[in-house]
């Protein structure tokens, strides 16, 4: 399942709703706005998420020999959305490119 289907039943889910309800009390404005919020919340600050990092961190830091290199920062999960992960991978071609063929790019 895909496209704007998949957001009903996500939007569905997160609201605890049969899709029917929803679909008749979103507007397209509002239902674009919660595919925006949907797609940016796995990233957002969740207190649970922390203290997870920060246990997983200290238990880290007993068995390294630099312990005070261990960040609490490294063990915390972030979430990429299938667009990002392709301008990550076209930018990283393009720069081998252009190392390769020894051009320059030009700065904004």
């Amino acid at each position: 399942m895909i496209g704007e289907k998949w957001w009903w039943f996500r939007l569905a889910s997160h609201l605890s709703m049969p899709i029917q309800q929803v679909k008749q009390m979103t507007s397209s404005s509002d239902f674009t706005n919660w595919m925006i919020y949907l797609n940016e919340e796995p990233n957002k600050f969740n207190a649970l998420y922390m203290y997870l990092a920060q246990i997983a961190a200290e238990m880290r830091r007993s068995f390294v020999k630099h312990p005070k290199k261990v960040e609490t920062k490294d063990f915390i999960i972030k979430f990429t959305s299938k667009e990002d992960v392709i301008k990550q991978k076209t930018e990283h071609s393009k720069s081998s490119w252009f190392s390769f063929l020894k051009f320059k790019r030009k700065s904004n």
